[in-house]
């Protein structure tokens, strides 16, 4: 999981811009209908490219979150997610519109059936399938992300993506905190847990909210972009 010849070249500023610019532009169907999503759409959509890197957004739209009940939208992952998955040829699986199933965490959910199916198809005898969930939290006095393992310690594959990717942040200026008290990704219902059964290559991302600001960018969302693009670049597949 180490260096690899990268799926698109080093980033200049314009190259940022232009992916800012469709992060905010991809994001907005989800804003539609008070953050619900667009009415007419599948409450999941997925897009199958590389199967070996899976990007996920299941709290782009406003949803139900285990024990917690309902919960707004984490503003402007499901378009960082499209923009990043069509940027370094990734697969990419969304929630679209709200799901209207009151509590849809006592089901299997149409996204976990993708992502299973992406993860089949792109693990092979030499390294497994990487699936990376994004979310949303609030702005945070120790941490501007926060990742989320499941498990406690990381597994081997997790520790070698947390290795790569805190000191590209570190370097950006971003705090990084790991397994944080609430944002371990721990629960019996979220991506990452489920995901961990098929492939040891799982996290899960919380940006916070100075992260996720395409629109009027901060310094944050700039810092954020920056390292993603040099995480993703670097990822073996």
């Amino acid at each position: 999981m180490g260096p690899r010849t990268a799926v698109c070249g080093p980033m200049n500023r314009s190259d940022r811009e232009k992916l800012r610019a469709r992060w905010r532009d991809a994001n907005r169907p989800f804003e539609e209908n008070g953050g619900n999503g667009r009415i007419t759409a599948d409450i999941t959509a997925v897009i199958p490219r590389d199967p070996r890197l899976c990007i996920v957004s299941v709290h782009a739209v406003n949803h139900y979150s285990e024990g917690e009940g309902f919960k707004p939208a984490d503003i402007n992952t499901g378009g960082l997610a499209i923009a990043l998955a069509e940027t370094f040829n990734a697969s990419v699986v969304y929630n679209t519109r709200r799901d209207p199933v009151i509590s849809p965490w006592t089901k299997r959910t149409a996204a976990d059936d993708h992502i299973a199916a992406i993860i089949r198809t792109g693990a092979n005898d030499n390294r497994p399938a990487i699936v990376l969930d994004l979310h949303g939290v609030r702005d945070n006095p120790h941490f501007d992300i926060a990742i989320g393992t499941s498990v406690q310690p990381p597994n081997p594959q997790q520790q070698k993506l947390i290795d790569l990717f805190l000191p590209l942040a570190r370097r950006n200026g971003l705090r990084v905190a790991i397994n944080p008290p609430g944002y371990r990704a721990d629960g019996q219902r979220t991506v990452t847990t489920r995901a961990l059964a098929a492939t040891p290559a799982c996290l899960q991302f919380e940006f916070s909210r100075a992260c996720r600001a395409p629109e009027g960018p901060t310094r944050e969302s700039r810092a954020l972009l920056q390292t993603m693009c040099a995480f993703l670049r670097r990822l073996e597949r």
